[in-house]
């Protein structure tokens, strides 16, 4: 899924396709890495400012006057999407043919396929406004900060998608679950100043995470299935199974590797939450970067704006 919504701005903007997902697992979490985009955006009009918005989304540079095709792209995505808004998704809800494994795997994956046009222009559309929002700093332009449309409803005290906020993870649950909700907006000093409208730089976080929220339960009823058949002790081990082994979860038996590799993965997670984490840009061997306890933060990260 990475590899296709990012192929897919790289192409929109004009700009060569990588053939892999330019990404690193790093202690369980998604990094962007610079060393291959570097090397097929290197040479490029334009090349190295889009390469910027994506690493450095909240630092200045003025696309080149030679990069005339990214910057027609960009405006023009950029005006579509703020009018007209991203691919929706299906009104028509996908028919499940079953209840058991087999079906519930089925039915999962043909929705996410069928929402993945919708998360693509959710990137495209975070990356042209930073592109956008880099250049009116370079002019001299003073930026604050950004919050997506839910939750920038949701600091003014207005109605909100709460579905649209929680961990990017389908394992922890959404803000629909009162156990997870902030009691009360955190204050200004801790998730930043308010400002005055909604951006499209911020929307592709609650577009995910409303993305998970949808896919979680249909999971979970998988999981509850595996568990009453004795296939595996805990519903949520199915979370801990990646994508690619996905087809396992329709056997009538899991094989036992499956069930230690998913023990494995689970106490890997479970060990790794206890620890602090990497920051969010490592200049250098991630072997020898700082780790930091930011654990305190992400109860609000899904309403903290960003630059």
């Amino acid at each position: 899924m990475v590899a296709t919504t990012l192929r897919y701005s790289f192409y929109q903007l004009g700009m060569p396709i990588p053939e892999a997902a330019p990404v690193r697992i790093l202690r369980l979490r998604l990094f962007l890495d610079a060393i291959p985009m570097r090397d097929l955006l290197g040479g490029q009009a334009g090349g190295d400012e889009f390469l910027a918005a994506l690493l450095c989304p909240g630092g200045a540079g003025a696309v080149g006057a030679g990069a005339r095709r990214l910057t027609t792209a960009m405006t023009m995505h950029r005006m579509r999407l703020r009018f007209l808004g991203p691919k929706r998704h299906p009104q028509r809800e996908e028919e499940r043919a079953g209840s058991d494994r087999t079906a519930l795997w089925t039915h999962f994956r043909e929705r996410l396929k069928r929402r993945l046009p919708h998360l693509c222009d959710l990137v495209l559309w975070e990356l042209c406004e930073t592109l956008h929002r880099r250049q009116r700093r370079e002019q001299g332009v003073s930026v604050g900060p950004s919050l997506g449309r839910e939750a920038w409803r949701w600091r003014r005290g207005e109605h909100s998608v709460l579905s649209s906020f929680g961990p990017p993870d389908p394992l922890a649950p959404c803000w629909t679950d009162e156990t997870v909700r902030p009691r009360s907006v955190p204050s200004v000093d801790e998730i930043g100043p308010m400002p005055d409208l909604p951006s499209g730089r911020g929307v592709f976080r609650e577009g995910y995470r409303r993305f998970l929220s949808e896919l979680r339960p249909t999971l979970s009823e998988i999981g509850w299935l595996a568990k009453e058949e004795g296939q595996i002790d805990d519903p949520d081990d199915v979370f801990f199974l990646p994508f690619d082994l996905g087809e396992e979860l329709t056997k009538g038996v899991f094989p036992d590797w499956l069930k230690a590799s998913l023990a494995t993965n689970r106490r890997e997670f479970e060990g790794l939450e206890l620890e602090g984490e990497h920051a969010a840009e490592i200049d250098g061997s991630p072997a020898m970067a700082p780790i930091e306890d930011r654990s305190s933060l992400w109860a609000s990260a899904p309403v903290r704006s960003v630059d």
